[in-house]
């Protein structure tokens, strides 16, 4: 018998294979020439696609790359994002000068104060801004997503000290995943001159910096169409991460119980020293803006997590009243502002409008709630000036 006769299942089985294969080849290749992006990029855009503007540093780990602007995503957002010459969003890529005529007042926290998913006018720092620019003071937004009181050191050391900028006043906005990242991530190397990240990220990520590609990625799933939306699919819910965004039926899904806000009720371990670490490296920071004649100012805010506990209250609160009290700072405490006595409904209610899809980040309404509390704290004191 012929040997295709006795093998014709399986030689047909391999013919149907490469058919197949040339077939998700072609629709792949097609997507690439007429979207001018692979289908690879379109499919991982929502969870990645925000990292397109990020870029590492030797200094401060990770910023924001300078005089760009462009379309990011972050979920189901999709922004307008500009940087200036600093590498700071900001309402044009201009060249920001290294001293300012007037007051000039420096914004630094991680992704809430840099405001993902939104564009820089829409976010707290925005609004801010357009309302101190007519009157001659200039506000520049250093907030980086995955900051935290080790970095925020670093990033203001280095613009002082390398960059020369000079500026009046620093708003620290800090962030209750800043123990976390404290305690878990961030340290600085033997000379104190850089951050180091301590995690090992699945996605390779090294937190907030966008990875080159994989000969894999480069070579394989670039070009395939079909083949890839099914690795796509296994390797998303593999992470829990797929549809994280769309498939959020509530207010609760998606925030309750993070792990960035839950160590101040729930007993995680690296709470209480993470917090010891962001007051060591606040108190490092505050002696370097003693010595350049740098007023601090110092606000915090709560997550989702908080609000539906109704924790106005917590050890975290009364940490950084007592150090704000004893070293004369001001404190923008956010809490009662976003956490009211009021029925669970409403509190429901209250997170969908203020909070972005699923996510534990502001929308343009939470940034607004922000910038109006302080705006109304600056305007006590900034026309003295």
């Amino acid at each position: 018998m012929h040997r295709f006769e006795r093998h014709s299942w399986l030689v047909l089985g391999g013919v149907v294979v490469m058919l197949l294969l040339a077939l998700d080849l072609a629709a792949g290749l097609s997507y690439r020439l007429f979207k001018g992006h692979s289908w690879h990029d379109q499919l991982t855009r929502k969870f990645f696609g925000e990292q397109d503007f990020r870029v590492a540093d030797p200094v401060f780990h990770h910023g924001l790359a300078p005089n760009i602007a462009g379309i990011s995503q972050f979920g189901d957002s999709r922004f307008r994002i500009v940087t200036n010459s600093l590498g700071m969003k900001d309402n044009t890529s201009r060249v920001v000068p290294r001293v300012h005529d007037g007051y000039r007042i420096v914004f630094i926290g991680d992704s809430f104060t840099e405001g993902v998913g939104l564009s820089y006018p829409d976010s707290y720092v925005g609004r801010i801004d357009s309302w101190l620019r007519p009157q001659g003071i200039d506000v520049l937004n250093a907030g980086v997503g995955s900051y935290s009181p080790t970095l925020y050191y670093q990033k203001i050391r280095y613009l002082l000290n390398n960059a020369g900028l000079r500026f009046n006043e620093l708003i620290v906005m800090l962030d209750l995943s800043d123990a976390l990242d404290e305690q878990l991530k961030y340290t600085l190397d033997e000379t104190n001159n850089r951050v180091l990240y301590n995690l090992d990220d699945p996605y390779g990520r090294r937190d907030r910096v966008r990875a080159e590609k994989s000969w894999r990625v480069k070579w394989i799933w670039d070009n395939l169409f079909f083949l890839e939306y099914l690795r796509y699919l296994l390797e998303m819910r593999r992470f829990g991460m797929h549809f994280s965004f769309e498939e959020k039926t509530s207010a609760y899904t998606g925030r309750r119980d993070q792990k960035g806000s839950s160590w101040t009720y729930d007993g995680s371990t690296f709470g209480p020293p993470g917090l010891e670490k962001m007051g060591l490296f606040m108190d490092r920071l505050l002696d370097l803006l003693n010595k350049n004649n740098i007023r601090l100012t110092v606000g915090i805010y709560p997550w989702p997590d908080q609000i539906f506990r109704g924790e106005m209250d917590s050890f975290y609160v009364r940490y950084w009243q007592a150090w704000c009290e004893k070293r004369g700072i001001d404190l923008l405490n956010l809490f009662p502002v976003f956490i009211k006595t009021r029925p669970e409904t409403e509190t429901l209610a209250f997170v969908e409008q203020h909070f972005l899809k699923g996510d534990i980040h502001w929308n343009g309404a939470g940034h607004r709630l922000t910038a109006d509390f302080i705006q109304k704290n600056l305007a006590k004191r900034l026309p003295e000036k």
